[in-house]
């Protein structure tokens, strides 16, 4: 549940992305905030490469974002995933996951805690408006995003 009260299902959201060949595992997260977030793990070997790591993560991005944006369809307006709002998993940190292979859902937001904090710090966090406008996005200051 968002801290506005709204509600989201993430299992529907999460199966349809990890149908995408490129992602492993996905979890939605935003419990208690105003916008959901999303933790994708890959099963590609990303550039370690510290001056390459952007890139490769803007490239997976790219790779899947349709996957996301059809995803995002199954979800209401105020609970859909922005791009801004997406991280992927470190490699050597993979989601804890049940005997059957079910992602433990709890335990891996304990173990990506961090992570997931980080999310909710960017300066320019979109806001939902109320009729899900996109075009209408605020910055935390409520003034106009440029776009």
């Amino acid at each position: 549940m968002l801290s506005n009260g709204e509600k989201a299902s993430p299992v529907p959201f999460e199966k349809a992305v990890e149908g995408h060949s490129w992602v492993k595992g996905a979890l939605m997260v935003g419990v208690g905030r105003s916008q959901t977030g999303l933790i994708l793990q890959t099963g590609l070997i990303l550039e370690p490469c510290p001056q390459h790591a952007q890139l490769d993560f803007e490239r997976f991005i790219d790779h899947i974002w349709t996957c996301i944006e059809d995803a995002n369809q199954l979800l209401p307006s105020h609970g859909k995933v922005w791009r801004s709002m997406v991280a992927v998993a470190n490699p050597n940190k993979p989601f804890k996951r049940s005997p059957k292979g079910s992602i433990m859902r709890q335990a891996t937001y304990q173990l990506y805690h961090e992570k997931i904090s980080s999310l909710y710090r960017k300066p320019d966090l979109p806001v939902n408006t109320s009729d899900g406008n996109t075009n209408g996005w605020l910055s935390p200051r409520g003034t106009k995003r440029k776009a």
